[in-house]
């Protein structure tokens, strides 16, 4: 993953997706914020990138960011309701914040 994204920031620096790719494939000097941080940018960037909200998603459920996922999980499905992944990373951040019953349907929707 990072060699991928490596090379391709060496033909553009400014590809904010290669860059969050770069980050996430770091061996040495790998930091999980400024993981985070290029993933931020990609969804802020380009709200519809739903691949990017993906992994955004994934590392916020996973260093304990629960509501901060809820609600850009809420956006993507929003943005792209009939995404079955979209609703699974729904209930994925539902299930974290307790809120079983809304988990369960959007688990349905997927």
């Amino acid at each position: 993953m990072g060699a991928a994204a490596a090379k391709a920031l060496s033909i553009d620096q400014n590809l904010l997706l290669a860059q969050a790719f770069f980050e996430a494939g770091k061996i040495e000097d790998y930091s999980y914020f400024k993981e985070i941080q290029a993933f931020e940018r990609v969804v802020r960037e380009d709200p519809g990138r739903e691949d990017a909200a993906a992994a955004l998603i994934f590392n916020l459920l996973w260093s304990g960011y629960f509501e901060e996922a809820l609600s850009l999980s809420e956006r993507v499905v929003e943005v792209n309701p009939l995404s079955a992944g979209s609703h699974y990373r729904l209930y994925m951040a539902l299930k974290s914040t307790g809120r079983r019953s809304e988990a369960l349907a959007s688990l349905k929707a997927s």
